[in-house]
């Protein structure tokens, strides 16, 4: 998942929790939550595509 969302070894390197960062999640939730966030993301924007062009050809009709 990481390689596929262009993350480098360093980024994930420096995202691991020390003992005083007890806030932070470990890389392997921290990358499946920011991959699913994209996904959504993704699928929203893909969504509102088809809602306007389906708009637009609903408009060209008239």
């Amino acid at each position: 998942m990481a390689k596929e969302m262009g993350l480098n070894p360093r980024s994930l390197i420096k995202n691991i929790p020390s003992k005083s960062e007890q806030w932070k999640a470990p890389v392997s939730v921290w990358i499946r939550e920011m991959y699913e966030k994209r996904q959504e993301k993704a699928f929203r924007k893909k969504a509102g595509k088809r809602e306007n062009h389906i708009v637009k050809k609903e408009g060209e009709g008239k």
